[in-house]
C-alpha cells in the first residue's frame, strides 16, 4: 500500500512539475545527506575543501549543486575543489561515526567550521574538549570558533 502511495506521489510530480521519479528520488536523497565528521579532522585540508571534496567524490555533486547546498558562489567552489586536490595525495579517509546534516552548513554568514561547531555545541550538547578531539584541535580554538559564530549569528 505504502509503494502504490509513493508510485502515485511520484506520477503527480511528473505530471503536475515535469519532473521525472528518477530526479525526485535524487533531490530526496541529496536532501537527507548526512557528512561523516571524520572528514574535518584531517589537517591537510581546511572544512570547506573537505566538504567539497567529499560532495564532489563520494557523492558525484556538481559545484553548481555543492554551491546551492552551502548557499556559496559556484565558481570558488571550483576553485576550492582543484586546490583541494592539489594537497591531497590520497582520498579522504572516511569511517562509521557521528554524521552531520548537510543543511547544517547552509550558511550565508558563517564559516563551514563555524557551522560545525555551533551544531555539536548546541545541538548535539557537546563539550569542547570533545568537539577539538573530535575535530583533531585545541580546546581553546574550539571555543574560539564557537564565539566567533555566535557573535555572527546569535
Amino acid at each position: 500500500m505504502l509503494l502504490k502511495r509513493l508510485e502515485q506521489v511520484l506520477s503527480e510530480l511528473e505530471r503536475s512539475h515535469h519532473m521525472p521519479p528518477h530526479e525526485a528520488v535524487r533531490l530526496i536523497e541529496e536532501r537527507s545527506l548526512a557528512i561523516p565528521i571524520c572528514i574535518f579532522s584531517q589537517h591537510t585540508l581546511g572544512p570547506l575543501e573537505a566538504l567539497v571534496v567529499y560532495l564532489r567524490e563520494e557523492h558525484g555533486m556538481t559545484y553548481a549543486r555543492i554551491a546551492q547546498h552551502l548557499k556559496r558562489n559556484r565558481d570558488p567552489i571550483g576553485v576550492t575543489y582543484r586546490n583541494a586536490r592539489n594537497k591531497l595525495l590520497t582520498p579522504l579517509k572516511i569511517h562509521d561515526g557521528l554524521r552531520i546534516p548537510l543543511p547544517v552548513f547552509q550558511s550565508d554568514t558563517l564559516s563551514i567550521l563555524e557551522c560545525l561547531v555551533r551544531f555539536l555545541k548546541e545541538v548535539q550538547r557537546m563539550r569542547y574538549c570533545d568537539i577539538a578531539r573530535l575535530l583533531n584541535r585545541d580546546d581553546r580554538t574550539i571555543w574560539t570558533i564557537y564565539k566567533r559564530g555566535k557573535a555572527k549569528r546569535p
